[in-house]
């Protein structure tokens, strides 16, 4: 793989964010795309990677 995206999923509590990620999720697997999902906050290597989150 040379390239990618880190896309990021906002909105209120209770409109069907966990479910749209996952029915995204599972429909680029479904194309043999490599996926990894993460909530906030995460412990996940790729969030380590990125460092600390600066203010906006």
């Amino acid at each position: 793989m040379t390239g990618g995206a880190f896309v990021v999923v906002e909105g209120p509590n209770g409109v069907g964010k966990t479910t749209a990620v996952a029915a995204l999720a599972d429909l680029l697997r479904g194309e043999s795309v490599p996926v990894l999902v993460t909530a906030e906050p995460s412990a996940s290597r790729l969030a380590a990677s990125c460092g600390p989150a600066r203010p906006a």
